[in-house]
């Protein structure tokens, strides 16, 4: 059987493992968010589940992971293509991401560089995140309108951002 404590705003979901007695932050500020979520933790106790707890998935293992994944399963174009969207959603935060070609094409320009807000790439919003628990509906909505504003992206690439991190 597990309870509930608050500390300061938060919710603490308290359950006993084996002879220890632990604590969980449930994230919320709202009584009836953390009974749900107290009754989530005991039915999947109940059924057996080893651990009903959420995980923790490091976003970089899981970035690494699936671009090894759609490296076998698409060309390597589109790979490449699926990268670089990745890439200027969260930035270079794994091997996966890495820039692999370094040689400058015939023809191809420099990034502009502005006298006052420099290289116009580094300025590009991000979507910060640890883990992919971490990533809330308001952090894609809010990376890909600005996004949009920023680059005056067409709807469908907006969308093609969204699809990709679906």
């Amino acid at each position: 059987m597990a309870g509930l404590i608050k500390r300061g705003k938060k919710y603490y979901l308290v359950f006993h493992e084996g002879q220890k007695e632990k604590r969980m932050s449930l994230g919320t500020e709202s009584l009836q968010i953390a009974k749900e979520k107290k009754r989530q933790f005991e039915s999947k106790k109940l059924a057996g589940h080893s651990s009903p707890l959420p995980t923790k998935t490091s976003l970089s293992t899981i970035l690494d992971k699936y671009v090894d994944y759609i490296a076998t399963r698409k060309t390597p174009k589109s790979v490449q293509s699926d990268v670089y969207y990745l890439r200027g959603m969260f930035g270079v935060i794994c091997r996966g991401l890495e820039i692999t070609s370094l040689k400058r094409k015939q023809g191809r320009r420099k990034a502009k560089v502005s006298k006052d807000r420099g290289d116009a790439r580094k300025n590009m919003p991000k979507i910060e995140a640890r883990y992919l628990e971490d990533i809330t509906v308001a952090q894609i909505s809010e990376f890909v309108s600005e996004t949009v504003r920023i680059k005056g992206l067409a709807p469908k690439t907006a969308n093609h951002n969204i699809k990709i991190l679906l």
